[in-house]
């Protein structure tokens, strides 16, 4: 069968072989170089997302600190109101007493 097809056609075949491999390895580096890019992209927005969340972390955290120390500063003033309450209660007492002692002598 190979003797009765033509020379020229035999050579077009290859000539035509060899243009689509030359085309597919071309679309083949094509192929790879939109793989990387995307992937360098998504590797970017990954990195940006750990920042944005490294930096969310960090906020949190100092919020949490300073809700601590509100809660501490909160009850120290609890505490002094309290004193202070009881402070004047016993100094009402011993106004009582001295009135009380004035007035019987």
């Amino acid at each position: 069968l190979e003797s009765h097809i033509p020379m020229t056609a035999k050579l077009n075949l290859t000539d035509d072989c060899s243009k689509l491999q030359l085309e597919l390895e071309q679309l083949l580096k094509q192929h790879k170089a939109q793989q990387a890019a995307e992937l360098a992209k998504s590797v970017k927005q990954t990195e940006r997302h750990q920042r944005v969340l490294a930096d969310v972390q960090e906020k949190l955290s100092m919020m949490s600190t300073l809700q601590a120390h509100s809660r501490e500063q909160q009850a120290a003033q609890d505490q002094l109101h309290t004193s202070h309450r009881d402070l004047r209660g016993r100094l009402n007492e011993m106004n009582d007493q001295y009135q009380l002692h004035k007035t019987e002598s």
